[in-house]
């Protein structure tokens, strides 16, 4: 049996010969935030391929701002894409993981695990 050690926070995997093998915490960034993938044979190298960073499009609330606020974050964030939120403000949308710490960033925002 293989085990995958996958970090969720910096992306960090591992392949394992056993479950005995598993760090029980990522050993680049020592968080406690990860997923176990169980194989029964060793992934092809197809397989074994890091998605953390793939295209996953989504709408921030985080990144979002109240509708007198929009033309500061436009201003704040150059080229960012808005969309008029259900209920009221604007909503950022984000592309991939890349552009989401790149947008934290310009808001001097910082992400936690």
């Amino acid at each position: 049996m293989f085990v995958n050690f996958e970090c969720k926070l910096c992306d960090y995997e591992q392949l394992c010969s056993d479950n005995k093998q598993a760090p029980f915490k990522c050993p680049e960034c020592g968080s406690k935030w990860y997923t176990l993938r169980f194989l029964d044979k060793p992934p092809s190298k197809q397989e074994f391929v890091n998605i953390g960073f793939a295209d996953k499009e989504r709408w921030s609330w985080a990144l979002g701002c109240n509708e007198n606020q929009l033309q500061k974050k436009i201003k704040q964030h150059p080229n960012a894409e808005w969309r008029k939120a259900p209920g009221g403000g604007y909503q950022m949308r984000i592309a991939n993981r890349t552009e989401k710490k790149r947008r934290m960033k310009e808001a001097n925002m910082e992400e936690y695990a």
